[in-house]
């Protein structure tokens, strides 16, 4: 068995002693007794509040699709806006370098 072999081992040893301790540990555990049980929950006693949750939570998820639409539209709206104005100008520049300079130094309109 070569060394490293051996350190998994130890490890593995020490580990199966630390969780013996803890299990010895819990089983001398004494509940003091004005503690109480926990009780039992019961998935039918909280039926109608799960059910009104899920309906407000379906509301809301369909109130924020709905805002989530209304944004994509107006973000498509804008990019549409915002690329006319940039073939505008685009044009405009061309139209600018074909454009010949009159004597004062301003360009003519073609």
């Amino acid at each position: 068995m070569n060394a490293n072999e051996m350190g998994w081992r130890a490890t593995l040893a020490e580990i199966e002693q630390a969780i013996s301790h803890c299990l010895a540990d819990l089983q001398n555990y004494d509940v003091p007794a004005d503690v109480a049980a926990p009780k039992a929950v019961h998935l039918d006693d909280h039926l109608p509040t799960i059910t009104a949750l899920h309906g407000a939570w379906d509301a809301k998820l369909d109130a924020m699709q709905q805002h989530a639409h209304s944004v994509e539209l107006l973000l498509s709206e804008q990019e549409t806006m915002w690329n006319e104005w940039r073939t505008s100008l685009s044009n405009w520049q061309h139209s600018m370098k074909d454009a010949p300079i009159l004597a004062s130094g301003v360009a003519s309109a073609p």
